[in-house]
């Protein structure tokens, strides 16, 4: 009897260290449990419309490549040619009043052309040397555009080509072109609150895009070489676009 007792004792003993054991462990077990949150709504009672916003001005500087192609069965000639007249294109167009340092050499190049018969399609045996040397000049007053273009076909430039025109300060045009923008979204956006039985609040996010326009134009070259002088050149208009997406709070 005395036997069982004790151990009965025994076993009891061991219950109780076993709910130490576990009353220990469970604040341990509980800390490394990782707390997962439920789903979140950031942009809950919000309405994102997109603005638009254009501005024009007249524009007051211009941009044209032109240059000089060369052609001589002789490669070295034809890039003696093709540098001696490019150094006379360069020439007068500085002597208009352009800045030399607004005369950026854009391209160099050279290629083979074989000639072929044109009846019977044989090879001639003649090759041809092609020799381009082409500039980018920015015209800083658009009135002296078509003196520029004429100066240098004078001296000697045959290819003329990528003319466009555009604003340099546009920050005045880009403000009018964001307000205009804000303006445009905010109407969009009280259309949809009230498409759908809100009262639209206050902007929360802003987000903006750029984007300056110019106005290319192709030139012929016929024309500048014929007998009336220059081609009329007309500017034109440029403009400047931006774009807003915003979102607002609703109620």
């Amino acid at each position: 009897m005395k036997h069982l007792h004790q151990k009965s004792r025994g076993q009891i003993l061991a219950i109780v260290a076993l709910v130490l054991v576990a009353v220990v462990a469970t604040p341990a077990a509980a800390q490394d449990t990782p707390v997962v949150p439920g789903p979140q709504v950031p942009f809950a009672n919000t309405i994102t419309v997109s603005g638009f916003g254009d501005a024009f001005g007249r524009p007051d500087i211009a941009r044209i490549e032109m240059g000089v192609d060369i052609a001589n069965e002789n490669v070295g000639e034809a890039f003696s040619q093709a540098n001696t007249v490019m150094n006379e294109v360069i020439a007068a167009i500085v002597a208009t009043g352009t800045a030399q340092e607004d005369v950026q050499t854009s391209g160099i190049n050279m290629w083979a052309e074989d000639r072929y018969n044109p009846e019977t399609g044989e090879p001639t045996g003649v090759r041809l040397y092609h020799v381009s040397n082409t500039v980018r000049v920015t015209v800083r007053d658009v009135e002296q555009v078509e003196e520029v273009i004429s100066a240098a076909v004078e001296a000697g430039a045959n290819n003329v080509y990528g003319l466009s025109f555009g604003i340099d300060d546009t920050d005045s045009l880009e403000q009018e072109a964001r307000v205009e923008a804000l303006d445009n979204a905010r109407t969009r956006a009280e259309q949809l609150a009230t498409a759908i039985g809100a009262t639209l609040g206050a902007p929360i996010i802003v987000n903006e895009t750029y984007g300056g326009g110019g106005i290319a134009m192709p030139y012929s070259l016929d024309r500048a070489q014929g007998g009336g002088g220059g081609a009329p050149v007309e500017p034109g208009q440029s403009s400047v676009s931006v774009q807003v997406q915003v979102t607002y709070s609703i109620s």
